[in-house]
């Protein structure tokens, strides 16, 4: 090897390992702001405690214990997704431990997948400094990496979405050899994401038919047929539920559907508030800045009500579509095209989704977890216009950009790290707000379990707790796991001698219980206020609580309900 031909292949070896040092860096990053303190500052409530309780009756007394649906869909416990979380839930239990961190585990775990595969679906269009830039903005979004921290099932939605998108692109490229093994894969996910969430039930076969149309792929009719024997499979538990219950779980879709529906819709005025909700969600996934909780939002688009990043926001979604629908029109690269035409399809589909939701029901800011790489995407194609590296007063101002994008990230994300290290909490969080950096970890719940613990050593006496709704359940699920089952709530009417009775962050006079019961000690632990209570003589109603008129825990009566595996084999 002459000098000559030396320095270009040195010098693409140094670029090639400079990319690799760099995307590891991000990677590396991105774990960890996705696993420090997690199993210390868990997010453990009524939700996670309400599916651990199902999953760990499946990892306790074998796997036929698994429901054949999964989580319910739009308040109450009746209308539920299909049982893919569930299963993931379960392996992940098995795997990590059946305690609530090891339930959680596989969200961070597909969360830290979704990094090399945002680079790599990124680079369907972009190029490699660009790509690694928007990898670096989707690795610190405050917004992906909070949700990516607790158990929840729309949390594993970004994986999903950007694994299945991915393979669908590969799928339709006329330059891949094994696009019908993608497609297969495309298929699969984009059913296993379909029960998931319910916005990925509606927003995701949209796009994927609208994008099938447009491309029209000729795949050999053994490889449809796969397909759709694959969703079938994918889908069966689903069925077989049907099957044995008389459609039951249809009919609670078809009544939430009547109920969603609005009754006398303003158009108008709908797709304005749908704007404000989308741009202010768009820019606080790039930024962490704004108001993503739409109770907070203004009630139109010329009134930022105090809002700085108001008027940014709705600068970022109008000129970010606005360049999108340009870049379509002039691209003529086909794998580059159809990059773009599946983003445009993703944003329209959602925005279509919100609208509809808006009109008829609230939109939460977790419902953009399937949409959470759209914003960076679209600031990639803003950013593109200043990336040029013979240029550098723009080299300088993209990477200014990227820069600010990261540290206001990186802020929010250090307040919650800073408010769980310290903990510097003032009050007990009990909307669905996001972000909100002081939610209640499980760490302080364990706190007030071992004081329980301590108060009831040295008798047997069964406990009576009462808290608010979002923690109840989850202390409960701690104490069941002690081995300590529920025996009903706190009620100043029926008092038992023999009981040991807590009142968790309320106060008795307003719960009206200082008739019948003294405080006996009141403790502070973290921000929970515990109240141990004793009965007054004169208040009490019997000895001890009848078993045959035990009460039945509200989550447990609802899991006992549920179709398994084993319930279908034994009919």
């Amino acid at each position: 090897m002459t000098v000559a031909t030396m320095l270009p292949w040195l010098k693409q070896k140094a670029r090639t390992y400079g990319v690799v040092f760099v995307l590891t860096g991000i990677i590396v990053l991105g774990i960890t702001l996705r696993t420090y303190h997690f199993s210390d500052w868990l997010h453990f409530e009524i939700d996670q405690s309400y599916d651990t309780q199902i999953i760990s009756r499946a990892v306790d007394q074998g796997m036929a214990n698994l429901p054949l649906l999964g989580p319910t869909a739009g308040g109450g416990r009746s209308l539920r997704l299909g049982p893919a979380f569930y299963y993931l839930e379960y392996a992940s239990a098995k795997i990590f431990g059946n305690t609530p961190a090891g339930h959680a585990a596989a969200v961070p775990l597909l969360a830290i997948l979704s990094l090399p595969l945002f680079y790599f679906f990124c680079r369907r269009y972009f190029t490699v400094p660009l790509a690694l830039a928007l990898l670096a903005l989707f690795s610190v979004s405050a917004y992906n990496v909070l949700f990516s921290r607790f158990s929840w099932s729309p949390n594993v939605l970004p994986f999903f979405i950007i694994v299945s998108f991915y393979a669908l692109l590969r799928s339709v490229s006329p330059r891949e050899q094994h696009r019908e093994r993608f497609f297969l894969v495309a298929v699969a996910f984009l059913t296993l994401i379909t029960q998931i969430h319910f916005n990925a039930f509606f927003i995701v076969p949209a796009i994927t038919f609208s994008f099938l149309l447009i491309k029209r792929p000729h795949f050999a009719l053994r490889t449809w047929g796969l397909a759709v024997a694959l969703s079938v499979f994918l889908y069966s538990p689903v069925l077989i539920n049907e099957w044995q219950t008389g459609g039951e779980n249809f009919q609670f879709f078809q009544e939430k559907l009547i109920k969603a529906q609005p009754k006398n819709p303003d158009i108008r005025g709908t797709l304005i508030e749908n704007v404000r909700h989308t741009a202010a969600a768009y820019f606080f996934i790039l930024s962490s800045q704004g108001i993503i909780d739409s109770k907070s939002l203004p009630h139109n688009l010329v009134t930022d009500d105090g809002n700085v990043w108001y008027w940014p926001g709705l600068f970022f979604l109008f000129s970010g579509v606005a360049i999108l629908i340009w870049n379509i029109r002039q691209e003529k690269v086909p794998e580059k095209r159809d990059f773009l035409i599946l983003i445009a399809l993703w944003a329209f589909w959602s925005f279509l989704f919100f609208y509809s939701l808006v009109s008829g029901y609230r939109i939460y800011p977790r419902f953009f977890l399937l949409v959470s790489p759209l914003p960076i995407i679209l600031a990639g194609l803003l950013l593109e216009r200043l990336s040029c590296e013979k240029n550098t007063w723009r080299s300088a101002a993209f990477a200014i950009i990227i820069l600010v994008l990261t540290l206001s990230n990186l802020s929010l994300v250090k307040n919650f790290f800073t408010a769980h290290a310290e903990n510097s909490f003032d009050h007990i969080p009990t909307g669905d707000v996001f972000p909100d950096t002081h939610r209640i970890n499980i760490t302080d719940q364990l706190a007030v379990i071992d004081y329980i613990l301590s108060k009831t050593e040295n008798n047997t006496y069964p406990v009576y707790l009462q808290s608010f709704q979002e923690i109840e359940p989850a202390l409960w699920y701690h104490l069941n796991r002690k081995g300590i089952f529920y025996q009903g709530s706190l009620d100043a009417d029926h008092v038992y001698a023999e009981g040991n009775y807590f009142l968790i962050n309320s106060d008795p006079v307003r719960r009206d219980l200082t008739r019948s019961f003294a405080v006996a000690e009141k403790r502070q632990l973290g921000v929970f206020t515990v109240y141990h209570l004793t009965p007054l003589p004169q208040a009490v109603t019997a000895l001890h609580q009848d078993t045959t008129e035990k009460e039945i825990y509200l989550q447990t009566e609802q899991i006992s309900k549920l179709l398994t595996w084993k319930k279908v084999f034994s009919r």
